[in-house]
């Protein structure tokens, strides 16, 4: 028997015994990462399709003699219908913004609808709604 060891010690580990451990807290690390990254991406695309974004606006102008002109947008997505007075605070204009669909565009004056049309907004459309009290308003895509 050689002195200095004893039969009853064990071998001191490898580094390949002690790395086993730490390989497998690495494999499970990275797989975590990639669920993880899977899954919120995944919920962003969600909200993403979930989020109805206006598309479209209506640009309204007028003068002062078009002083409480009421325009109302309704359609079959809206919950009640966006209305738009032109008030001198407002500078006698305004924006009405859309998402895509159908609507019908009322010019309401002293009570009376004077102009009514149906309008088609699609994304990325910019309408012009000029008000001139000498001819009858217009719709105008731009």
């Amino acid at each position: 028997m050689e002195s200095g060891t004893s039969t009853s010690e064990q071998p001191p580990a490898t580094p390949v015994d002690n790395q086993r451990g730490r390989w497998w807290f690495v494999h499970v690390s990275i797989i975590a990462a990639f669920v993880l990254f899977f899954l919120f991406v995944s919920l962003l695309y969600w909200n993403w399709l979930r989020i109805d974004e206006p598309g479209s606006v209506i640009i309204v102008s007028g003068n002062q003699a078009s002083a409480g002109t009421l325009i109302e947008v309704e359609g079959l997505n809206l919950d009640q219908p966006l209305r738009l007075e032109l008030t001198e605070e407002n500078k006698f204009s305004g924006r009405i913004y859309l998402t895509p669909g159908l609507y019908t565009l009322s010019v309401i004056q002293e009570g009376e609808v004077r102009h009514q049309r149906q309008i088609s907004a699609l994304a990325g459309l910019e309408m012009r709604l000029s008000l001139d009290p000498s001819a009858e308003a217009s719709v105008q895509p731009r």
